[in-house]
């Protein structure tokens, strides 16, 4: 799965706004699969992950992103590799939940370094209910 985060990594790295964007998404996601305290919650922000990995491997798909293929497959790969994580974690598996979380913080702090410091904060915060 790493691998083929790095492609993403370096892909969307080339994307500028993009990036921004889907560091944003990724960020409000994750903060929301640590703030789950219903189980309810929780199966919305898998949802909403599910489909930000959905949209990320169709769009490794497009030819208007000028992406060698063995990039576009690392990309397709992961998305599929979180889009099963994903539905692992709605069956109840905890270490699928704990890799999207894992996943998806590494490629937020990828896509932006510079993401605001009240990102982090409410991730590490020690309120933040950690998965088991």
């Amino acid at each position: 799965m790493h691998a083929h985060y790095n492609a993403y990594r370096k892909t969307l790295n080339n994307t500028g706004a993009s990036r921004h964007r889907d560091a944003s998404e990724l960020a409000r996601v994750t903060v929301a699969l640590l703030h789950a305290e219903t189980a309810h919650e929780r199966a919305e922000a898998i949802e909403e992950t599910r489909q930000i990995w959905t949209r990320c491997g169709v769009n490794a798909c497009h030819d208007a992103h000028a992406m060698p293929d063995e990039m576009r497959r690392s990309m397709r790969d992961l998305a599929s590799d979180m889009v099963l994580a994903c539905a692992k974690a709605s069956a109840g598996d905890i270490g699928s939940l704990r890799a999207l979380i894992d996943v998806n913080q590494s490629v937020v702090s990828g896509l932006n370094p510079a993401m605001p410091k009240s990102y982090a904060a409410d991730v590490f915060h020690p309120r933040v209910r950690q998965v088991a």
